[in-house]
């Protein structure tokens, strides 16, 4: 078996560009980046880079000051799953949209709680992809929850 390599990117508002670029990243950086972007806004990248039979490639953390969205990069063949958007899980019903940054998305597709973002983005580090109890909870922009 492979050793798991992981690269990071981040930013977040508390630092001046550019984005911190970290190769073979531990989790315990990646929890306290990922601490920072949600207390200040910005954004985190978590790409593996030694397992190409993973179906998740690499993970995204959108942040605002204490709300985020995640999105997954695949290694899907259908080109409508190569982007996958997560969804909370703890909000079925349609509530309305809600403002995220400059756009509106569906407001069970962001959180404000962070351990879950954190949950997901451990899973992928441990597991070097997503189990299937995180992955349910990704959808297509193509196969979005109803309203």
């Amino acid at each position: 078996m492979s050793e798991k390599i992981f690269k990071l990117c981040f930013l977040s508002r508390k630092n001046e560009p550019p984005a911190k670029n970290i190769d073979e990243v531990e989790w315990e950086f990646i929890s306290e980046s990922m601490e920072e972007v949600y207390g200040y806004g910005g954004f985190l990248y978590l790409k593996i880079e030694s397992n190409e039979n993973s179906y998740i490639k690499e993970l995204h953390f959108i942040a605002r000051e204490m709300e985020f969205r995640i999105i997954a990069m695949t290694r899907d063949k259908d080109k409508k799953r190569e982007l996958l958007e997560w969804w909370n899980p703890s909000l079925r019903e349609y509530i309305g949209e809600s403002l995220f940054l400059d756009d509106a998305y569906d407001s069970r597709m962001t959180s404000n709680d962070l351990e879950v973002g954190k949950e997901i983005f451990r899973d992928f580090y441990e597991n070097s992809d997503l189990m299937p109890c995180n992955l349910e909870n990704f959808r297509s922009q193509w196969d979005p929850l109803p309203h």
